[in-house]
């Protein structure tokens, strides 16, 4: 194999990754594309059921009664 032969399979070994990566790179950004909505579908859903926790922490704490002070109340 001589010089001239050498440098034409470089060249077309250098294109071959070059197009390997452009296609890895499509790949991950349709990869991305696909996964983004799921995301934030699940982030939406996750953040409705932390408020449905905390509005029914916050019901349960104003159905308690106030704590009292140990000493029973007398009228009189």
């Amino acid at each position: 194999m001589n010089f001239h032969e050498y440098y034409q399979q470089q060249k077309i070994a250098e294109q071959k990754v070059q197009q390997y990566y452009q296609e890895a790179r499509q790949a991950q950004a349709v990869k991305v594309a696909q996964v983004r909505p799921y995301a934030a579908m699940r982030k939406a859903i996750a953040q409705f059921m932390y408020r449905v926790a905390d509005w029914i922490a916050a019901d349960k704490r104003s159905a308690e009664p106030e704590p009292s002070s140990g000493i029973p109340f007398k009228e009189g």
